[in-house]
């Protein structure tokens, strides 16, 4: 039983784990055919967003990919950083300093250090969209964005591109700039950002984990910079304009210079090739707005997206003026924005996000208001309890699972979470399955071995956001940890569990 579950997973693929390759058969002295020693090197990887989120699954690309390229000699760990308020900084020194070998940051984390190069990107609506992006992530830019980070301690390895960034609140999308007049606004901390939202009127605030919800709940944050993929965690009806998008999610994925001159240099290059593989591959494979915005949608019932129109995109824009005007003035993020602007007509433009909205918006766009507020899906503590349900394998087949696999599955499911505990308090079929609340989501992890723990033994079994409604608790957005996603979906998701204590 997964962790509380009354029926095994079976065989559930493990996903994106870290493979080790065998050195090759007959090479002397304990050398792969690769050209590298035989023993393992480890390095750590740090990260702010725990398994399931896009920032966890391009470092296990990254990780993966190097283990390939050094036919094994490299082990890359990836671990998640502290839920406090400045995280991303906190994970940029811990890499500065050496306690990481290497970490995977927002680029805008770096302003609040003192590395002024990576702030051209964050010129407001200076990146266009997602397709304008990667082809900076990808190119020569790139390049010149990474070098002011030397000096600082760390080495720029790669840029990869994450996306595009909104501005969501519950129930009603920020149009127009007014709509932020004095709301707090809860964004990663940074130099750059934080003046652009100033800018358009709000107070920039940065809580983190648990607090984001008490700061939603006390209505000292009441809108999120956000995206499609994440707004549904802590809103119950994330709402947006789909195109207003005043900058991007680039990440810098950068290793601590004193462990990178230690390394053999085929190792570096490794690094390296990786780097630029793995930014190729988020490019190529990332979804665009336009389908992340419509699976929002389709997954939150109460969601809603909008288009503010071209003279409210300007208002956009001409209350930022001020912002772009101070930021070029330094003659080298100009340099460096002029050449970011001129790539833009080089590109072709992104698929338009189309507006959309969940099943439970009404005919005027309005989303029906919830008399329960654990409904609204904020990080409360998890209504912890003892659930059932029941699924049949024709609707595990409707999401998509297997026949093999929705007939091995289908039944009754139990689940038991109480006291950071999921599962029975006796639990002999996957002992030490526990949960955590991390941003608005539950977080579910195996205990590392049962007869019930299958191959997600050890691992993030799912996180989830979550609405209650009297005894039926939905699970929102089910993400799986570990691979088998369909399946995790499709038996944790799909359907309500009823509470029965």
């Amino acid at each position: 039983m997964p962790g509380g579950a009354s029926r095994s997973l079976g065989p559930v693929v493990v996903g994106l784990a870290t493979t080790l390759l065998a050195a090759g058969c007959g090479a002397p002295g304990g050398i792969s055919q690769a050209g590298f020693a035989a023993p393992s090197v480890r390095l750590t990887l740090g990260v702010a967003d725990p398994p399931g989120f896009y920032s966890w699954t391009l470092a296990e690309e990254f990780a993966r990919r190097v283990a390939s390229e050094t036919d094994g000699a490299i082990e890359i760990e990836v671990t998640q950083g502290d839920e406090i308020r400045g995280w991303n900084q906190a994970l940029a020194r811990r890499a500065v300093d050496g306690d990481l070998d290497l970490t995977l940051l927002p680029a805008q984390t770096w302003d609040v250090l003192d590395v002024p190069s990576l702030t051209a990107l964050y010129v407001p609506f200076l990146v266009r969209d997602e397709e304008h992006l990667d082809a900076l992530a990808t190119g020569d830019v790139a390049d010149e964005l990474l070098a002011g980070l030397d000096g600082s301690g760390v080495t720029g390895l790669g840029l990869l591109p994450g996306g595009m960034r909104h501005f969501f609140a519950d129930g009603a999308p920020p149009v127009v700039p007014d709509d932020l007049d004095g709301v707090g606004v809860r964004s990663a901390l940074s130099t750059t950002v934080w003046s652009m939202i100033e800018a358009f009127g709000g107070s920039p605030d940065d809580p983190n984990g648990a607090e984001v919800g008490e700061e939603l709940r006390a209505g000292r944050v009441t809108v999120l910079d956000s995206m499609f993929a994440l707004a549904d965690g802590p809103l119950g009806a994330p709402a947006a304009a789909g195109d207003v998008a005043p900058y991007p999610l680039a990440f810098t994925l950068v290793v601590n210079d004193g462990r990178l001159q230690r390394l053999p240099v085929g190792h570096r290059q490794a690094l390296r090739d990786a780097a630029v593989d793995t930014t190729a591959w988020a490019a190529s494979t990332r979804p665009s707005e336009a389908q992340e915005a419509q699976e929002l949608c389709e997954r939150a019932p109460r969601a809603k997206v909008v288009l503010a129109g071209p003279d409210a995109v300007r208002s956009w824009k001409d209350a930022a003026a001020d912002v772009v005007g101070g930021l070029r003035a330094d003659p080298a993020v100009d340099a460096l924005a002029e050449r970011i602007d001129a790539l833009a007509d080089r590109t072709e433009p992104a698929p338009a996000v189309r507006p959309c909205h969940g099943a439970e918006v009404d005919a005027d766009g309005d989303a029906g208001s919830s008399t329960d507020g654990q409904s609204a899906n904020i990080p409360v503590d998890f209504p912890e309890g003892v659930y059932r349900k029941e699924i049949t394998a024709e609707e595990l087949i409707d999401v998509g699972v297997t026949a093999a696999d929705a007939h091995a599955h289908a039944g009754v499911w139990m689940m038991v979470i109480r006291d950071g505990r999921y599962g029975p308090e006796d639990d002999q079929e996957c002992p030490g399955s526990t949960y955590d609340v991390v941003d608005g989501r539950i977080v579910v992890t195996l205990g590392p071995e049962g007869p019930g723990c299958g191959e997600a033994a050890g691992q993030v079994l799912y996180s989830a956001g979550w609405r209650l409604d009297g005894d039926q608790l939905m699970l929102t957005d089910v993400r799986s940890g570990h691979g088998s996603d369909l399946l995790i979906t499709g038996i944790f998701g799909s359907t309500a569990w009823t509470r029965l204590e």
